[in-house]
């Protein structure tokens, strides 16, 4: 006759922190990898790019405006231009909008990075949670 014994540990609590860890992690790498697109697509150059194209700023300060954080509470990341650098012309840049009773015409620069950036997104999870 054959016998048996087998002994199993249940470590789903250990997986859970080791996932919520891996998720933290893989948000804040997709979100530094977004703002860097981001911060491409704008330019320092005296003349205003055409309408379309990503706005170009003759100080630089938009790109230096593009920044990034980890909200713990959502669990997700914010990424775009600082209002304390910027203020709301960005804004204007983005969707088209008045600033300063100026029209100023659509060059955005948020909405085509994300879609530029989501087909890729998923490769930051990839292997991010290891054993022991």
């Amino acid at each position: 006759m054959i016998s048996m014994t087998v002994r199993t540990r249940d470590e789903i609590p250990k997986v859970i922190r080791k996932a919520k860890r891996a998720n933290i992690d893989s948000i804040g790498r997709a979100a530094a990898f977004t703002r860097g697109v981001m911060k491409r697509k704008l330019s320092k150059r005296k003349k205003p790019r055409p309408p379309g194209q990503p706005a170009a700023s003759p100080t630089g300060r938009a790109k230096k405006s593009v920044l990034f954080a980890y909200d713990r509470r959502s669990d997700s990341a914010i990424i775009g231009p600082s209002h304390n650098i910027v203020g709301r012309s960005m804004h204007a840049h983005e969707f088209g909008t008045k600033h300063k009773g100026d029209r100023f015409p659509a060059r955005p620069f948020a909405g085509p990075t994300i879609e530029d950036v989501s087909p890729k997104l998923s490769q930051f999870w990839r292997g991010s949670i290891k054993g022991n």
